[in-house]
C-alpha cells in the first residue's frame, strides 16, 4: 500500500526524515539524504508522490523551507522537532518518533491542490540512485563480504523462504504495505502505517531469518531450511499484525536493555516466545517498560 493521499502519517514521515537526519554539509539536507532519513526512520523507501505531497504540506504549514532539492527546518519546525524528540526520549508512551510527530501534525491541512514543490521522475530516480550508491559504499566499509553478496544478487534458500512467507502475509493482509529493498527478498519492511503502530522488518542472513520489531527487539530464526522454524516466524509476524502478539521493551533510564516477544495462549494469558537483551540488562537498577501492541489492520 502506498500512502499517496493526504494523511498526518505521511506528513510525520517526511517531517521526521528531515528533522531527524543530520546533513553532511551543514544546515540543509540534500534530497538523497532525505531519502536516507525516510528509509532509516520508517524502514521503507518513500515514493515520489509521497515525498512531493509531504513537502508541500510542510512548506504550507511553515515547518520546512525548500531550496531546489535541499530542505531545512524553519524556526517553527525546530520547535516542533524539539518537542517530538523530547517526548520520544522520555520513553513513556511506547511511541515511535513518527507516531509522536503524527499527533503533533494532525491538524495540518492538505496543500496538494495549491501546487508547489515537485520533482521530475528523472530527478527522483537520480536521487534514489545516489542514495543507494552511498548506502553500498558505507556497507562495503562495514561489511565487505555482505556487500559483495548483495551486489551479486544470488537468491538463497532463505531468500525463497522469505519470499513465500511474504506472499502468505500479503494474502492475509492485502492492504498492508510491505517494501522489499536491495535484491528481491533480501529484506522486507512493514513501516508504520494506518493499521500498524510500529515497524516490522524481516531479513535474511545466511540460513537465518531475522525479525526486527520497533526500536529494540531482534531475534533470529534458524535454520530456515526447517519448515517448523518458518511456520513459527510466520505465526509471530501475523500475531504482531493482529495484536495477538506484542513487544515489551525494558529501559534503564533512556537506555533500552531488553525486549521480549509475548503472545496470547489459549487461555488469553501472555506468554513469552522470544527475548532480546543487552549486557546492561544485568544491572540491578530500576527500570520501566513500554508495550508495542497493534490493534490490527
Amino acid at each position: 500500500m502506498r500512502v499517496s493521499s493526504h494523511s498526518a502519517y505521511l506528513n510525520a514521515w517526511v517531517f521526521t526524515a528531515i528533522a531527524g537526519t543530520s546533513p553532511e554539509q551543514g544546515g540543509r539536507l540534500s534530497l538523497p539524504e532525505t531519502l536516507d532519513g525516510a528509509d532509516y526512520f520508517n524502514r521503507a523507501m518513500i515514493s515520489k508522490s509521497e515525498l512531493e505531497h509531504g513537502v508541500r504540506d510542510l512548506v504550507s504549514a511553515g515547518l520546512i523551507s525548500v531550496a531546489g532539492q535541499s530542505f531545512a527546518l524553519t524556526e517553527t519546525g525546530h520547535d516542533v522537532s524539539k518537542s517530538v524528540w523530547r517526548k520520544y526520549e522520555q520513553r513513556r508512551s511506547g511511541n515511535h518518533p513518527i507516531a509522536i510527530a503524527e499527533e503533533r501534525l494532525k491538524s495540518i491541512p492538505c496543500a496538494e491542490e495549491l501546487g508547489g514543490w515537485s520533482l521530475t521522475q528523472q530527478e527522483f530516480d537520480s536521487a534514489v540512485a545516489t542514495y543507494r550508491t552511498n548506502f553500498r559504499e558505507t556497507l562495503r566499509k562495514i561489511d565487505p563480504e555482505l556487500a559483495t553478496w548483495i551486489e551479486q544478487g544470488r537468491p538463497s534458500r532463505a531468500d525463497r523462504q522469505l519470499e513465500d512467507l511474504l506472499a502468505r502475509v500479503r494474502a492475509r493482509h492485502p492492504s498492508l504495505r510491505i517494501d522489499e529493498v536491495m535484491p528481491p527478498f533480501r529484506s522486507a519492511h512493514m513501516p508504520i502505517q494506518p493499521g500498524l503502530r510500529f515497524a516490522i522488518a524481516l531479513s535474511v542472513q545466511g540460513d537465518e531469518l531475522q525479525l526486527y520489531v520497533g526500536d529494540r527487539f531482534w531475534v533470529e530464526y534458524f535454520p530456515s531450511s526447517k519448515p517448523v522454524v518458518v511456520e513459527d516466524l510466520e505465526a509471530r509476524v501475523l500475531g504482531l499484525i493482529s495484536g495477538e502478539c506484542r513487544i515489551v521493551e525494558s529501559y534503564i533510564g533512556h537506555h533500552g536493555v531488553s525486549a521480549r516477544l509475548e503472545c496470547r495462549d489459549e487461555s488469553g494469558r501472555w506468554r513469552r516466545r522470544a527475548r532480546w537483551s543487552s549486557l546492561r540488562s544485568l544491572l540491578p537498577l530500576r527500570r520501566h517498560e513500554r508495550v508495542l501492541q497493534n490493534v490490527g489492520p
